[in-house]
């Protein structure tokens, strides 16, 4: 067990307060997913850039939370004259005690909870992706058959090349 010191004891507070900014952030990339694979299958071409941007953006606040609680974690690593690798969730929930055990120990697990939640969601959208893309070559090649020269296609930026054997069509129905 470590022995806490007012210090110690902010920086265990901070610890825990940059976990629960890292739930609400794999909360909203969550969402972000979710209306990503919605607005895939409703057709909305016109949300898709909103969620897109929106995507970017919480990717900008997770690099700005991973920085805070790397510069915590080496905060806490001084203190406690521990190396930075040392200084996780489940290793500082087993040393310390009392309420902040508990709040460590309950951020954490809600962190891999909702980690997985996103990661499942994630696997469902790439396989969306995947599979519009699959469906989108087969269009094609029903259309215009295999050809030994590339198909030249049309899309909202101009000029696009395409062959059935590879990837994705920048086609609008």
């Amino acid at each position: 067990m470590i022995s806490m010191t007012p210090n110690l004891a902010q920086l265990i507070a901070a610890f825990v307060a940059g976990m629960n900014e890292e739930i609400e952030l794999l909360e909203l990339k969550g969402a972000h997913l979710e209306a990503l694979s919605t607005a895939i299958l409703t057709r909305e071409e016109e949300a898709l850039p909103e969620v897109m941007r929106q995507m970017e953006q919480a990717q900008i606040l997770q690099d700005a939370t991973d920085q805070k609680l790397l510069l915590i974690r080496g905060e806490i690593a001084n203190v406690l004259a521990w190396p930075l690798e040392l200084v996780t969730a489940t290793k500082l929930a087993a040393q310390l005690t009392g309420s902040d055990k508990t709040k460590v120990e309950q951020s954490r697990l809600k962190i891999i909870e909702i980690a997985e939640q996103v990661r499942r969601q994630h696997l469902e959208t790439v396989l969306l992706l995947a599979e519009c893309a699959k469906i989108n070559r087969r269009l094609l090649e029903g259309l215009f058959g295999k050809q030994a020269q590339p198909l030249e296609t049309y899309g909202r930026s101009g000029h696009n090349t395409w062959r059935p054997d590879t990837g994705v069509v920048d086609a609008e129905l």
